[in-house]
């Protein structure tokens, strides 16, 4: 199956100008989950993940199977799997990958869940978290129709998104796009997902969070 490699010549083949917003965001995106892995890795690593997962997994049959769509350090997955769930992660940082993989001691394709090739798979659980914050909201619609079809008859979805207004950069170049509840519940439903669980929250960084379990 097509791994980050061959993710990254599909985008550089694209008829997008190099120069575009969104394709340099790419390129700064890459760059700091590969170069930087190891400070994503200490920063994020210990965060208690029942403190936001446990209202969706309360939602899933017992012995789901769980994707993690961008698993970064493999945190979420590990904790996943101690809940009996199978818990399976997609990341296309080789770096992130390969520790997640390590840590969680679960399946963890070198993958970007953009353009992957999912076959016949399926799944209970869709969990996206923090995984679309770098993503304009046409290609949101998009992750969430196209892999919307992974579910199972009762399939869930996790989704946390950064909440505000617009975007910023950070010191490292990646663009972040923020959201108010309004607009992101606005779009579940114009790609067909009733909310089943919201709530707000506060991170450890004091950045403020909107997450959301959906069917």
């Amino acid at each position: 199956m097509p791994g980050f490699w061959s993710w990254y010549a599909f985008s550089r083949r694209r008829a997008v100008p190099t120069s575009s917003p969104d394709v340099l965001n790419e390129k700064k995106v890459i760059a700091y989950y590969r170069e930087l892995a190891s400070t994503f890795i200490e920063r994020t690593l210990k965060l208690d993940s029942s403190a936001f997962l446990s209202d969706f997994v309360s939602f899933l049959p017992e012995g789901a199977r769980v994707f993690d769509m961008g698993c970064g350090s493999g945190r979420d997955l590990k904790w996943l799997k101690a809940q009996g769930f199978h818990a399976e992660g997609l990341e296309r940082s080789p770096e992130l990958a390969a520790f997640a993989r390590s840590y969680s001691g679960c399946r963890v394709w070198e993958a970007d869940f953009e353009n992957w090739d999912f076959k016949d798979i399926k799944a209970d659980g869709l969990l996206f978290s923090g995984s679309l914050v770098h993503l304009p909201e046409e290609r949101v619609i998009s992750v969430m129709e196209r892999l919307g079809s992974l579910l199972t008859g009762h399939g869930r979805i996790y989704v946390s998104l950064k909440e505000g207004n617009g975007t910023y950069r950070d010191k490292n170049g990646r663009i972040f796009y923020l959201w108010e509840k309004e607009k992101a519940e606005s779009l579940w439903g114009k790609v067909g997902r009733n909310i089943l669980f919201f709530s707000s929250q506060k991170s450890g960084a004091g950045t403020d969070w909107l997450s959301w379990v959906l069917e």
